[in-house]
């Protein structure tokens, strides 16, 4: 039997959805792979649906941290002992993680953990070199540990190429644009003939504050009445039960509550869609990539290739400024380029089997 070349991991929607295209692409190309799912998204909705969509039909070691909550571990402790005997015992030659979650930082720790045992793993991380410079967020310093315990950097532009030569990385680093693209490319996206924002909430920094949440949806509250406009908002099951617990109030006549949709479901909101108000990293890209403006919900973002070519917009959570800057986005025309490229999975797999074979 071949041993393991290849290990994958994820744990979340995202990373489903952006590391999709790799894992059809080694599959395909007849590479020994296999995949661990953390069980950091355990909802349904928000994992196992996706695996169905993407033609994910082996997940190798599901670890369904949500069985296990019984035990008095944390998530973060249970990840990484499984991660770390699956490591020593499969061998792999590449651990590819992606993005900043904590499946992605506690992967990294675990195959950097087993380098004494297998000296030849390499840690491949997606979307390196992204940076908030905001350390509130925790997923901020998950990118910066990950991009410093890996040996292939995959950013997505040049400005993260840049900030990752600025942190004195020298490891192998190459933009390549981000998979999002691949999963967008050639696909036929259906048109609505409908007038609506796009809403969505989920980061731990807006959630876990209900002063925050609160003057978020305020400001939802506020800007779907005064320009009497439905506002589709597909509800995080997290952030769900902080307005429960928060009782937050939402305005019913066009604050429209959804639950989690199916990626093609999604990317018809966001394709159609006047606008998107949204604290979201990956919709930034989505947004860009297909031509509908975003407004950042937060105080920064680490998609400054966005905001330069002005198809994504940080602005101070103000309920007049931001109503000021809707009505500006509705008189302009869009007409950026995306900046995150074409074929770039393919770009990866080339390293991929680079590394395999060295």
């Amino acid at each position: 039997m071949n041993k393991t070349e290849v290990i994958i991991c994820f744990g979340t929607r995202p990373e489903i959805i952006k590391l999709a295209p790799i894992i059809k692409l080694v599959k395909n190309k007849k590479v020994n792979y296999k995949l661990i799912f953390s069980g950091q998204h355990y909802s349904k909705n928000m994992s196992k649906i996706f695996f169905k969509q993407f033609g994910i039909n082996k997940i190798h070691y599901d670890l369904n941290f949500k069985k296990n909550e019984k035990k008095a571990i944390s998530f973060e402790k249970f990840f990484f002992d499984k991660a770390y005997k699956i490591f020593i015992n499969e061998k792999p030659k590449i651990v590819i993680v992606q993005g900043d979650t904590k499946t992605c930082l506690i992967s990294a720790m675990a195959a950097n953990a087993t380098r004494q045992y297998n000296q030849k793993i390499k840690i491949f991380h997606i979307e390196a070199g992204l940076r908030s410079y905001d350390y509130s967020m925790p997923e901020e310093l998950n990118r910066v540990i990950v991009d410093h315990l890996s040996d292939y950097l995959f950013p997505p532009t040049k400005i993260q190429e840049k900030i990752l030569k600025k942190e004195k990385i020298k490891k192998r680093i190459i933009v390549v644009g981000s998979t999002l693209s691949d999963n967008l490319k050639n696909r036929k996206i259906k048109n609505l003939n409908k007038n609506f924002f796009l809403l969505t909430i989920h980061r731990f920094e807006n959630v876990s504050s209900k002063k925050k949440l609160s003057k978020i949806l305020d400001i939802i509250n506020f800007i779907a009445d005064r320009r009497k406009i439905k506002i589709i908002f597909p509800v995080h099951p997290n952030t769900y039960k902080k307005i429960v617990k928060y009782g937050i109030r939402l305005n019913k006549k066009y604050v429209d509550v959804v639950k989690p949709l199916n990626y093609e479901k999604f990317l018809v909101l966001v394709k159609n869609a006047k606008i998107i108000l949204s604290d979201s990293g990956g919709i930034q890209e989505e947004a860009c990539i297909l031509k509908t403006p975003h407004i950042t919900l937060r105080e920064n973002t680490e998609r400054p290739e966005t905001l330069q070519i002005k198809s994504n917009y940080l602005i101070s959570l103000n309920k007049k400024k931001i109503n000021e800057l809707i009505s500006k986005l509705s008189r302009n025309k869009f007409l950026w380029e995306d900046p995150y490229g074409r074929n770039v999975s393919s770009k990866i797999f080339h390293h991929i089997k680079h590394a395999l074979l060295s």
